[in-house]
């Protein structure tokens, strides 16, 4: 209710630790889990070749040059998905999904796709909990907003014990 009303009044800057819970869940047949976004990397295991010079030197000091074929394996991509839902609520109002930057929360998993073929996932949960530091400005918080994922105590210890707040601190002391 408190942030309702703080977006209401166009407060400014707050501090904000609450759910964020996304508007509907998107899904991929292979992750099993519904969420808010993901992006699917599908790769297969490639054996390759390349040429490899090397240079050695023999018992009477000369060196040979010579050239070899090095076989490697690599995953290798060749297809990308993603998919994200369009709304999100955070602590009881709703935004954009692109409104929040939620690196914090980002999970993945590995699954097999057949032989020598797998997709790596990397997916937002449909449901959060964190804290953000922002400013309400036209009823609306204003610009992308960072959801990080740490209580309100340690999202404030953050922003207030900067290298640039201990230095105003030792200068405002020497004055």
């Amino acid at each position: 209710d408190e942030f309702k009303w703080a977006m209401a009044t166009d407060v400014g800057h707050v501090f904000v630790e609450g759910q964020l819970k996304s508007v509907g869940t998107v899904t991929h047949p292979k992750l099993n889990i519904d969420v808010a976004e993901y992006s699917a990397v599908y790769q297969h295991y490639n054996m390759h070749t390349r040429p490899v010079t090397r240079t050695i030197t023999d018992s009477n000091g000369r060196t040979h040059t010579y050239t070899t074929i090095e076989t490697y394996w690599s995953w290798d991509t060749y297809k990308r998905k993603h998919e994200n839902v369009t709304n999100v609520v955070f602590s009881g109002v709703e935004f954009d999904y692109k409104k929040f930057i939620l690196d914090d929360f980002y999970k993945s998993k590995t699954v097999d796709n057949g032989h020598r073929d797998r997709i790596v996932f990397n997916y937002i949960p449909s449901e959060l909990h964190g804290s953000l530091f922002g400013e309400i400005k036209h009823k609306t918080l204003n610009g992308r907003i960072t959801l990080l994922g740490i209580s309100l105590d340690n999202l404030y210890k953050h922003y207030t014990t900067t290298h640039l707040n201990v230095i105003f601190w030792i200068f405002w002391s020497v004055i």
